[in-house]
């Protein structure tokens, strides 16, 4: 089975829990670290991946951008980029944090996970970083807890 895992907000959310899914899965030929993180910031990465003693098989990064340029058009982009990668390396489990990525992903046939992040991790991230996109699990949820008080009343 060859498994590709999201770096930041996945991997990065509970390193120490992924280091043990990793280091407990059995039959399991690669794991392959498929970040948007882009080129240019590889030693970052690595450096994460290190301090954590995440096993892996090889890290593909995602391309390089310009945060200050960054549109809808970037995630249109990076859900396309992670799809290519994970047909090139014919995953066959696919974990990501982002729903507009899963959701993609699964459509094309390839199983995907997507880690429920705590209100706090997400408020907090939030705050720190224009470009957060894990908002949009909020939106997820957001939407059942309001459809279950309109029912209430």
């Amino acid at each position: 089975m060859n498994i590709g895992i999201d770096l930041h907000d996945t991997i990065s959310y509970r390193p120490i829990l992924f280091k043990q899914l990793i280091d407990g899965w059995i039959n399991t030929n690669y794991v392959i670290i498929i970040t948007g993180t882009p080129t240019s910031n590889k030693q970052h990465v690595i450096d994460l991946l290190t301090k954590h003693q995440i096993r892996y098989h090889d890290i593909a990064l995602g391309f390089n951008y310009n945060k200050q340029n960054m549109d809808i058009t970037h995630f249109v982009k990076m859900r396309d980029w992670k799809l290519s990668l994970c047909k090139e390396y014919m995953i066959d489990l696919y974990i990501d944090d982002n729903p507009y990525y899963v959701k993609y992903i699964a459509d094309y046939g390839i199983c995907t996970l997507q880690p429920i992040l705590s209100s706090m991790y997400i408020n907090e991230w939030s705050k720190k970083d224009p470009f957060f996109t894990c908002h949009l699990q909020k939106l997820q949820f957001d939407f059942l807890f309001e459809q279950n008080l309109q029912r209430k009343e």
